[in-house]
């Protein structure tokens, strides 16, 4: 019977917690700018997170832009205003691309072809909160692979706590967001 129970607990610690926030479709714009945006505050960063990912999915058209945004909300004001953004990514007119705000201004991009996309972030952290492996895709093709690895390790920080998803454009891009965060877990071994 103990040994059950000792089972029983070494299987529930060997699962990490799983925070994974999900938005809904952005409503229509009421602007001519066509802009709609939302905030989520992303408090579930903590130094115990191994792996963040991002899924984004919409249809891409040549003149229309869906990014995300993630940075420190210095103000508390619930907005992510772009003097606290650090990062910004997505797609904007035809091009996948990544601008790095802070400490300077950076931009890469990469021409992609319009049509239903999948984008995905995927990244394995270690302790520091610094990339143990990184991967960018479109559907199962890589993207955005020429970024500089300095680059590259300013795609996540855990002094974030918010992030702005922004879509823009004439063309809907009927967008489907999940943002997942997950903890490392710990393993017992019994003999």
């Amino acid at each position: 019977m103990l040994r059950k129970l000792l089972l029983a607990v070494c299987l529930s610690a060997s699962f990490g917690m799983c925070e994974t926030v999900r938005f809904a479709q952005l409503p229509p714009p009421v602007y001519a700018d066509t802009e709609v945006s939302t905030n989520c505050p992303l408090t579930a960063w903590t130094e115990k997170t191994g792996r963040f990912e991002i899924a984004l999915s919409f249809a891409a058209s040549p003149s229309n832009n869906v990014q995300l945004a993630f940075g420190r909300d210095r103000d508390g004001d619930g907005v992510l205003a772009l003097d606290e953004t650090e990062l910004v990514l997505g797609w904007d007119c035809g091009q996948w691309f990544v601008r790095l705000l802070s400490p300077e201004w950076e931009e890469y991009a990469e021409d992609a072809a319009a049509g239903n996309k999948s984008f995905r972030l995927a990244a394995d952290l270690s302790r520091p909160g610094t990339f143990r492996s990184l991967s960018l895709l479109d559907g199962n093709a890589p993207v955005l692979a020429t970024l500089p690895e300095a680059a590259r390790n300013r795609l996540y920080s855990r002094e974030w706590n918010r992030m702005r998803f922004t879509a823009r454009g004439i063309d809907r891009p009927r967008e489907n967001l999940a943002v997942k965060l997950t903890e490392n877990g710990m393993v017992f071994l019994l003999r």
